[in-house]
């Protein structure tokens, strides 16, 4: 137990020193323990254990925001199933029939037997994970394509049921919100589509994405701002702290965007390979070393990491399309789609 004496003689120590402490710093500079007389302060443990504290910080505003996404993944499932039920109760009564009935006649009835050719099919595509002989499985496979098969006449029947009863759907994606304030960006300011990408200069996947988002800045010009934010995976990319850093230190003498296509080009981060690529921008030599040496942005990459792990980030790359979460190296496509999607309202 602390001992109170210590701590009333350490507190007046701090209050005759600097009047002005507050009641936090004061408790910060308390005595935790003393071997031989040599004091530990609270604000020494913090800083011997900063890494883990931080480490536990991540994980806290991660498991939150995985909460905020899971409820609303419940909220949209439960919504989808009053919308289906609604819709099989109006129909039942238009048509006369009972729920039971209606499936059937709705569903059930527009599948199809499976054939012997789709059952090879299925195998032969899938035999490496299946590693049994066929006709140990065929009933198996059969029962899974029947199902896959009454999932999409499902989806099919409520998708006409949908049209027929004017349904509105006004829930919406899930959306998590963002800061772009102060963070290097490309594209018109007031772009009515924002990506913003929390993204590792030390990642395989985030190189990758590169290609790709520059196919959608390619394809749909003013439409889209890119914000880049810092999310180096330290446990596993040793390198990818300092790279973010050097990259901020090139936005500094505004050539964020060139550094950061120098890095992911040849991926070679060593803080001397950092310097050479400062060079070969014609950056200032000595403001760019000081920057970097300095850890000017260490703090500053920090921030980045705890806010992206407040939105959900867990790895890289990950995107937020005005707001809306994506995960990995995803394709072109998929990424056209919520854009297209976002746009939809302005037309």
């Amino acid at each position: 137990m602390r001992s109170p004496i210590a701590i009333l003689i350490v507190t007046a120590a701090i209050t005759q020193i600097s009047p002005q402490k507050t009641t936090d710093e004061i408790i910060a500079a308390e005595i935790v323990a003393t071997v031989a007389g040599t004091l530990i302060t609270n604000i020494q443990l913090h800083e011997a254990a900063s890494k883990q504290l931080d480490l536990l910080q991540k994980e806290l505003l991660a498991f939150e925001a995985s909460q905020r996404k899971k409820k609303h993944q419940i909220l949209e499932d439960q919504l989808h199933k009053m919308i289906d039920a609604e819709l099989l109760n109006r129909e039942s009564k238009a048509r006369n029939v009972s729920k039971e009935k209606l499936l059937e006649l709705g569903i059930n009835k527009q599948v199809r037997p499976t054939t012997s050719e789709e059952v090879d099919k299925f195998y032969n595509e899938n035999k490496t994970r299946i590693r049994s002989p066929k006709d140990q499985v065929e009933k198996r496979i059969i029962r899974h394509l029947e199902q896959i098969e009454k999932q999409q006449a499902n989806r099919q029947f409520i998708g006409r049921l949908k049209q027929k009863y004017k349904t509105t759907y006004l829930l919406g994606p899930f959306y998590e919100k963002v800061d772009t304030q102060g963070h290097p960006f490309i594209g018109p300011p007031n772009a009515p589509i924002t990506i913003i990408e929390f993204s590792d200069f030390q990642c395989p996947f985030c190189s990758r994405m590169v290609s790709t988002l520059e196919k959608i800045r390619e394809n749909y010009k003013d439409q889209v701002r890119l914000v880049f934010r810092q999310f180096p995976l330290n446990s596993i990319h040793p390198q990818a702290q300092k790279a973010a850093e050097a990259s901020l230190c090139a936005a500094n003498q505004n050539k964020f965007w060139e550094m950061h296509d120098l890095m992911f080009e040849d991926k070679k981060l060593s803080l001397s390979d950092l310097k050479l690529k400062a060079a070969s921008l014609k950056l200032d030599k000595i403001e760019f070393e000081r920057c970097l040496d300095l850890n000017q942005f260490t703090e500053q990459v920090k921030q980045d990491i705890f806010d992206g792990a407040r939105a959900g980030v867990t790895a890289t790359p990950t995107l937020f399309i005005n707001g809306r979460p994506l995960t990995g190296a995803v394709p072109y496509k998929q990424i056209k789609k919520i854009i297209d999607e976002e746009l939809q309202p302005l037309h």
